[in-house]
């Protein structure tokens, strides 16, 4: 899997502590967060979804700025990602990679919605923080053919 990061949304990724290529401290503070509240009895198991994406994807340089200013994911096994997004409904037929990316989306915002359920309020900084990583992967284009991303990379 390979992201490509477009020039518009930088400003939005570093919201959730992304910079020069450099997810880590994002995982590291979804990691802390999940521990904190699992510990604390709030299960919030569906961020292993999105801790899985993270560990595996590759960032790449910046979007060909005249071709698109959003960001692009290529995920090259359709498999091997359905195998890591938990469902509630039988998604085996499911061949779509806008589908089940929309079905991890789903899953992360239930995750969100457990803390709230838990008193957790849109101000606390790690929904603000979730909040934002939310919307940094719903703005994005997914695609499993690797020319159509080639072709929106610098």
């Amino acid at each position: 899997m390979k992201i490509a990061i477009g020039y518009t949304f930088a400003k939005r990724w570093e919201q959730i502590k992304y910079s020069n290529n450099n997810i880590k401290e994002t995982i590291a503070y979804l990691e802390e967060l999940q521990q904190e509240c699992n510990s604390g009895g709030i299960w919030i198991n569906d961020l292993d979804e999105i801790l899985w994406f993270l560990y595996n994807v590759e960032f790449v340089d910046g979007i060909n700025a005249n071709a698109y200013s959003g960001s692009i994911i290529y995920i090259d096994d359709l498999e091997e990602f359905k195998k890591h997004i938990n469902y509630i409904s039988s998604i085996d037929n499911c061949s779509s990679i806008h589908e089940l990316w929309l079905i991890m989306l789903r899953n992360f915002n239930e995750a969100i919605d457990e803390l709230y359920r838990y008193g957790f309020q849109d101000t606390n900084e790690c929904v603000v923080f979730l909040r934002a990583l939310a919307t940094v992967l719903s703005y994005v284009t997914i695609t499993d053919s690797y020319d159509k991303f080639a072709d929106m990379v610098v």
